[in-house]
């Protein structure tokens, strides 16, 4: 049901901004192939998504011994963690889903992407910037079923980036 994004078994597309990114996974690459973006930023992109800046060796090493997480790391070496197209999703994502169940958060994420993101004519709907949340208002997010606070929350961070305060890049 995503807005932003769909996902198939070996291919995952992602509107960002008014460019569209599709990554499809192969047994041992991944073939980015991009729309309306900057090659260098869909690539960087696409090496956040699919975490492959991340230092797996150093995990594996001081977690191997551990009961818990030593048979993972010993069936499933070298596996990362997907994150957010950029630092703005994955911040606005989790003070969306703070508190509350994933199914409900979900649905707050795809109404707030719905209400300020913006339309591809894939038919995809990109997450909204920063600037893009900051020109909302409390009652327009209360509308969408936030919380008071939630809706502050998520405003105050938008507000922050754009005014540079938070500089979500470094």
């Amino acid at each position: 049901e995503g807005v932003c994004e769909s996902v198939t078994s070996n291919t995952i597309t992602k509107c960002i901004g008014r460019g569209i990114l599709h990554i499809r996974l192969g047994e041992s690459a991944a073939e980015c192939i991009f729309e309306n973006l900057n090659g260098f930023a869909a690539h960087h992109i696409a090496v956040r998504m699919l975490g492959l800046g991340q230092d797996t060796e150093s995990f594996e090493r001081q977690f191997a011994s551990d009961s818990l997480l030593g048979p993972v790391i010993h069936r499933q070496t070298g596996l990362r963690i997907p994150l957010a197209a950029t630092p703005w999703e994955g911040l606005a994502w989790a003070i969306t889903g703070q508190q509350i169940g994933l199914g409900f958060a979900i649905s707050l994420r795809r109404s707030l992407i719905q209400l300020a993101g913006r339309p591809h004519a894939s038919g995809l709907i990109s997450h909204p910037e920063p600037a893009d949340v900051a020109k909302l208002d409390v009652e327009d997010l209360r509308g969408l079923r936030f919380s008071r606070s939630k809706a502050e929350y998520l405003l105050e961070a938008a507000r922050a980036v754009v005014s540079g305060e938070i500089p979500l890049e470094h």
